[in-house]
């Protein structure tokens, strides 16, 4: 079932005792502590880096570094944990690290970032960097295919001692 933009108005993250919010409408993130403090926000509807339009997903990799699927900018950004801009990657289109509508990020523990390509109907894997690895899914509904993938869950497993 497809989730509407009102269900997925808000995202919470708990990390490092703050919540993480992506407002898709205000085109922005919020952070507030764990009492519902407004602790800082960043972002604004246009396209240059560090600004969001429609921010859906977000992702907190192990060094705190924040990831947001910037929708309708159909690229993914890298943030500090203070909302300082590290970078961004993807562009419209379905070629390899290509998005069309990306709505949901990903990050497991060795730092590998997942995004749900909607409008591509497939998930891909990139480095923490943005360089593409691999990517799976076409359009349809048998193993292995999706009908615009809107969510997804990565597992956080650490290596065995």
């Amino acid at each position: 079932m497809k989730k509407s933009p009102a269900l997925r108005l808000l995202f919470f993250i708990l990390f490092l005792s703050l919540i993480l919010l992506t407002l898709p409408r205000q085109n922005a993130l919020v952070a507030s502590d764990g009492s519902a403090t407004f602790v800082t926000s960043w972002g604004s509807d246009v396209t240059s880096n560090g600004n969001l339009k429609m921010p859906q997903g977000i992702a907190v990799d192990s060094s705190g570094n924040i990831f947001v699927a910037d929708t309708r900018n159909h690229r993914i950004q890298k943030f500090t944990s203070t909302g300082t801009f590290v970078l961004t990657w993807g562009t419209l289109g379905s070629a390899e690290g290509q998005f069309n509508l990306p709505t949901d990020v990903g990050v497991d523990s060795l730092g590998n970032v997942y995004v749900a390509d909607s409008g591509n109907n497939r998930i891909q894997k990139f480095t923490t960097l943005g360089t593409f690895v691999t990517a799976w899914g076409t359009l349809g509904s048998v193993v292995g295919q999706f009908i615009t993938p809107s969510a997804l869950a990565v597992k956080r497993c650490l290596p065995r001692a």
